[in-house]
């Protein structure tokens, strides 16, 4: 029997080498990977090395602190103003009791001082319309308050109202308006004699100015007395003479009579009133034609208008303001 043997089995070169190149390859990254990271840390990143890193962490820390210290101001600050905001509000709370309890005392004496103005405006201006509003301010202050114990002055400012719109008052606006009429009219009145003779011109004929000339100074001077002496043909009553520029004057002072007398109108003036028109109608007769037809019809439109009176007796309108004093002193609202 013979005896066989097998031949051993061998690892094949090709797989031992590709063992080897895949350590050799691993190594090789691996240093190269080392090599790399060193590089980074060195060249790249110096100032890792460089930085103080401790006094980093120190100064992280200040901030904190002072982050920290901030906050805990602004946290008493807040503390502050939320002590101050209801400190604010209790103010507020108060003084809106105290106005709840004044209101009454306020609305009153507003009340008695626009009754005040009412008679004053009434007594010394005779403004009859300002008087009437001021009442009705003043009722309408008190109708705010809707005490019972006002109804009595409320109706006697109603009674004082009504007394007031019924007074009888003159068309101011209307005369002023036919005074400025008038004014404009002052052109077209005709004067008693329209100008002054002039010496030179009413001697007669250039036939008589020659003669003056030639005759010398006897003949001048014999004119000159001559015109001394004048017989006056009309049979009305004796007139001053009047310039050209005297009549402008004379017209324009007639027309700022009229306006005086407007002004005054508009014033509520009585007596003013009167005055200019009685100074215009007594300058109207004494300088202007009284028998012409514009002259008669300005003289009777002038004393009508100055016999017309301006104030009428005005009532009296102090019960009002005599019950609300009361009502205040007694403490009532």
């Amino acid at each position: 029997m013979s005896n066989t043997s097998q031949p051993a089995v061998k690892e094949t070169p090709s797989v031992s080498r590709v063992v080897v190149l895949i350590t050799l390859f691993l190594s090789l990254l691996t240093v190269l990977t080392t090599t790399y990271l060193a590089y980074f840390v060195f060249f790249e990143q110096r100032d890792l090395f460089r930085s103080d890193t401790v006094g980093a962490l120190e100064q992280l820390m200040e901030d904190s602190r002072r982050q920290q210290e901030r906050l805990d101001n602004y946290e008493k600050a807040l503390i502050e103003l939320s002590e101050g905001q209801q400190a604010l509000h209790n103010g507020i709370d108060n003084l809106s009791r105290d106005l709840g309890r004044d209101r009454t005392d306020w609305v009153l004496t507003e009340a008695e001082q626009l009754l005040i103005i009412a008679n004053n405006r009434l007594q010394l201006a005779g403004d009859i319309d300002t008087a009437i509003a001021a009442l009705a301010a003043a009722d309408y202050q008190l109708k705010q308050l809707g005490s019972p114990t006002l109804l009595a002055v409320r109706k006697a400012i109603t009674q004082e109202i009504a007394s007031l719109k019924t007074l009888e008052r003159p068309d101011i606006a209307g005369m002023a308006l036919r005074l400025g009429g008038l004014s404009q009219n002052v052109d077209q009145l005709p004067l008693a004699i329209k100008h002054a003779p002039d010496r030179h011109t009413s001697t007669g004929s250039p036939v008589h100015e020659e003669q003056t000339e030639s005759h010398g100074w006897f003949k001048e001077m014999w004119l000159d007395f001559t015109d001394l002496i004048r017989v006056r043909t009309d049979n009305q009553q004796h007139k001053a003479l009047l310039s050209p520029k005297e009549e402008y004057f004379l017209r324009e002072n007639l027309r700022l009579i009229l306006f005086g007398a407007q002004n005054a109108l508009l014033a509520n003036n009585q007596k003013s009133y009167q005055n200019n028109l009685k100074i215009a109608g007594n300058w109207i007769k004494k300088y202007f034609d009284v028998n012409a037809a514009s002259v008669k019809s300005l003289l009777g439109e002038l004393d009508s208008m100055r016999r017309a009176q301006l104030q009428t007796e005005a009532p009296d309108i102090s019960s009002s303001l005599n019950l609300l004093r009361k009502i205040r002193l007694g403490g009532s609202d």
